[in-house]
C-alpha cells in the first residue's frame, strides 16, 4: 500500500484555508497527517481551527514560533518593549482566551 502524508503548516488562525485542506485531505486517501506548527496567529480562528486539527489527528505535531509567542503571551511572559512585540502580545492575548487553558497546555506539551 502506498503511504500518503499531509503536511500542514503556518495556518496562522485561517480558517478557510484549512477547512480547504481538510476536504482535500479526505479526497486523496492520506494515510498521516504531519503538522509542522504556527496553527493560530495572527489570524482570528479559534476553536474551529482546533477541532479541525484535532480531527486530521496528526501523528506528528510541532509549535511554531507564533505558537510560542501565543503560549508565552497567554503566561503573561512577553515583554512590551516595542510595537511589534505589543501587538504579537494582545493577539495571543486574545486568541488564548478564546481557546483557554486546557488547548495551550496541549499546545505546550506538543499533542
Amino acid at each position: 500500500m502506498e503511504r500518503r502524508i499531509a503536511i500542514i503548516a503556518d495556518v496562522h488562525g485561517n480558517y478557510t484555508a484549512l477547512k480547504a485542506v481538510q476536504n482535500d485531505i479526505s479526497k486523496q486517501d492520506v494515510n498521516e497527517c504531519w503538522f509542522l506548527g504556527d496553527l493560530f496567529m495572527p489570524g482570528p480562528g479559534a476553536t474551529d481551527i482546533w477541532r479541525i486539527l484535532k480531527s486530521l489527528n496528526p501523528s506528528i505535531c510541532l509549535r511554531g514560533n507564533w505558537d510560542d509567542d501565543l503560549v508565552q503571551a497567554y503566561d503573561g511572559q512577553h515583554s512590551y518593549d516595542d510595537e511589534t512585540k505589543i501587538m504579537i502580545s494582545r493577539v495571543g492575548e486574545y486568541i488564548g482566551s478564546r481557546v483557554g487553558s486546557r488547548i495551550i497546555d496541549q499546545i505546550k506539551n506538543g499533542r
